[in-house]
């Protein structure tokens, strides 16, 4: 919200960095109460909660962005707001649009809330897009970033191609139930 309304620029950096960082607290005590290890073993849960953990980890990183700019802390963290943009973008949103995608297209069409293991490498190829994607240039700034965002866009796109050739058949024939839809 900070950033969609331009707040973010009229707000002294600290209180916005405190601000996301009891966000990130936040929301990780509510990621902890679901107790997301229990879901290891089923890739739709997992998924979506690895995408929300993604999230929690935006907050941090942002919160450590204003506050070491407010400090004047050198830091990678002070350099890459766009990349911790992509945090919640790469990791947040598109981990959790496609687990969602999984887990809604097969209850829509009829299917059980099961997945093979190529979702599983589909989650987890979109995870790897993350990793080259965010923490690397984050936590190894001295490093050339344009095979890890090359290593992300491939990631990403087996990920995502994963998606289309195991849904696709999915969504484009009738129910398997019978029922209208």
């Amino acid at each position: 919200m900070l950033n969609i309304t331009g707040w973010v620029n009229e707000i002294p950096s600290l209180i916005v960095g405190l601000i996301f960082i009891l966000t990130g607290i936040a929301n990780l005590i509510r990621f902890i109460n679901w107790r997301p290890w229990v879901t290891l073993d089923i890739p739709l849960l997992w998924s979506l909660h690895l995408a929300y953990l993604m999230i929690v980890i935006g907050f941090f990183l942002a919160g450590l962005h204003f506050i070491f700019l407010a400090t004047e802390f050198s830091s990678p963290l002070t350099l890459n707001y766009p990349t911790i943009l992509h945090n919640f973008t790469v990791g947040g949103v598109g981990l959790l649009t496609i687990a969602m995608m999984a887990r809604v297209s097969l209850g829509h069409t009829g299917r059980k809330l099961t997945v093979g293991s190529w979702m599983s490498i589909s989650f987890l190829s979109i995870a790897g897009a993350y990793v080259c994607r965010v923490l690397f240039p984050i936590f190894v700034p001295s490093a050339s970033h344009y095979f890890s965002y090359q290593l992300s866009i491939a990631f990403w796109l087996f990920g995502n191609g994963i998606f289309v050739a195991l849904y696709l058949p999915i969504l484009t024939r009738a129910r398997v139930d019978g029922e209208p839809g």
